[in-house]
């Protein structure tokens, strides 16, 4: 009965009637198409966004490989007179972040201050210190001194965090064997050589407690960016060129 009864009144309805609930119905389809994009577009965006920390230093060092950007030259080291005291060498042309303890690596454009002595056992210690830059662990030894300089700058996989705690060594996957890196510690640079590249798991704690003969840093990050499971680690030993 109910539905004869609403055939009846679908039939009786009007050209003009039917036209307006076309359009309504039409309107309706309208608004929920524009918010099911709105709602994509969104998406991307904000997932574009949390990703741009990592994205943007990528797509800058591709351009500049590119378009053949000529990195900062180091100008040629001072000899010394005496041959146990390393070369006092003059400042790059780009100011350093820090020559109380700062961190230079041309190939990847990053010129950074380095927090010193910071205790790896405190979580809550090391993300301070990571805040500001790349972190020396404690414990290890100093730049221009026999043994391992321990540095490292961690990433997180909180995007939330990254643009905090991933951009300075976001590129360091971009070293290999024989690229530069430039330390100040005291006043004085020194340039070490890549001499290893690794990619080891988070508890594997050799690369932290290895000794050498000779002045090496090693430096630290996750891997890869933006994840935090593994660890990318670069090893370089001092050179007097």
């Amino acid at each position: 009965m109910k539905r004869n009864s609403l055939k009846i009144l679908s039939s009786d309805l009007k050209p003009q009637q039917r036209n307006i609930i076309r359009k309504r119905r039409k309107k309706i389809i309208n608004i929920l198409l524009i918010s099911s994009n709105v709602l994509l577009f969104g998406s991307i965006l904000y997932l574009f966004l949390l990703l741009l920390p990592i994205l943007k230093p990528e797509l800058e060092y591709q351009f500049r490989q590119l378009f053949g950007k000529k990195q900062a030259a180091l100008n040629t080291p001072q000899q010394t007179t005496d041959s146990a005291t390393p070369a006092v060498l003059p400042p790059l042309v780009e100011n350093p972040a820090s020559y109380d303890f700062g961190l230079i690596i041309e190939k990847i454009n990053l010129n950074t201050k380095v927090q010193p002595d910071i205790d790896i056992t405190t979580k809550e210690g090391y993300w301070r210190a990571l805040e500001q830059g790349v972190a020396h662990a404690k414990g290890t030894q100093y730049p221009g001194e026999i043994g391992n300089s321990y540095l490292f700058a961690h990433s997180t996989v909180d995007p939330l965090n990254i643009t905090k705690y991933n951009a300075v060594f976001t590129l360091l996957n971009k070293l290999e064997v024989g690229d530069r890196i430039t330390t100040f510690y005291k006043g004085t640079r020194y340039d070490y050589i890549v001499e290893n590249k690794e990619v080891v798991d988070p508890t594997n704690i050799e690369p932290l407690i290895r000794d050498f003969d000779y002045s090496a840093i090693t430096l630290q990050t996750c891997h890869p960016p933006g994840t935090n499971l593994k660890r990318l680690i670069i090893t370089a030993k001092i050179t007097t060129n």
